[in-house]
């Protein structure tokens, strides 16, 4: 079975989050999203995916779940006791009583000072660790969806192989009716049978026969359908493979509605043109 270009994939350790998402793309769209300091393995990073994802718009988020910083922490003792001093003349001045807790005091501006620090690089094993868990759930949902489109597309191919049979024998009776009305409007005209039965009338049938036959673009059709089914069993992306089947089976069935003057046949094609529409919309989410 062929699989969706739409899905996602989520994978967590101890100091990160990866999230993937794909969606529907003519090419391989990568775009990746790491935290500060972790910039230099996007190159592996977009590896693996290129390995695991031939199409589609992929979106990668890596994201540290903990910030590690390295550092001091630091009390500034002489700022401490100034705001101390401060708080005790401003109480003996206003004559009121009352003495400074250390909560109080270690919460006035730049009494804790914090050292500098910066975010520990996580090892690229734990990241690959995570971006492989990640994937395989991601491929596990576009197996999933792959197969509800194969699915779906196979009623959708069935619909057009039951139509098939039905404009052949419409085109065969046509020609037919079309002989009829000939040899009757010949006949009515010069009021003799005996003139419809002469090399010329014949000629003319057999050129509109000719013109309106439609037998090698069903016989393509036909198989243009069967190879869609056969692509839809493959494993391997066929995306690009089933959208240019589909321009030449939407070529043929032109082919069909111009050669015909037909209602019945026109309607057919209608609905042919519908279900290749249909078809083709479906294709476009198959990587």
């Amino acid at each position: 079975m062929p699989k969706s270009m739409t899905g996602f994939g989520r994978a967590r350790s101890a100091a990160l989050s990866v999230e993937i998402r794909t969606v529907n793309h003519k090419g391989r769209d990568i775009s990746v999203k790491l935290p500060s300091g972790h910039y230099e393995y996007e190159p592996k990073l977009r590896a693996l995916v290129v390995d695991a994802l031939s199409r589609g718009r992929i979106d990668i988020m890596v994201t540290l779940r903990e910030v590690y910083r390295v550092g001091t922490v630091k009390a500034n003792k002489d700022l401490a006791k100034d705001y101390l001093n401060a708080v005790r003349a401003l109480a003996k001045e206003l004559k009121m009583p009352g003495e400074m807790r250390m909560e109080r005091l270690v919460n006035f501006p730049g009494v804790i000072q914090m050292g500098s620090g910066h975010e520990e690089l996580v090892p690229w094993n734990e990241v690959e660790t995570s971006v492989r868990k990640a994937l395989k759930e991601l491929q596990a949902m576009r197996m999933r969806e792959g197969k509800r489109l194969a699915t779906d597309l196979g009623k959708r191919l069935e619909g057009l192989t039951r139509l098939l049979p039905r404009i052949e024998q419409r085109s065969q009776e046509g020609l037919l009716e079309y002989r009829n009305r000939l040899k009757a409007r010949i006949a009515a005209l010069v009021g003799d049978t005996a003139a419809t039965d002469t090399p010329r009338f014949e000629m003319e049938v057999a050129l509109l026969a000719e013109r309106s036959d439609i037998t090698e673009e069903v016989v393509r059709l036909k198989s243009h359908i069967e190879e869609m089914k056969q692509m839809l069993k493959d494993v391997k992306p066929v995306g690009r493979r089933l959208d240019f089947l589909l321009q030449e089976m939407n070529r043929e069935a032109n082919t069909i509605g111009s050669k015909s003057n037909d209602v019945q046949i026109a309607h057919d094609i209608v609905q042919v043109k519908e279900l290749l529409e249909q078809i083709r919309e479906q294709v476009q989410n198959l990587e």
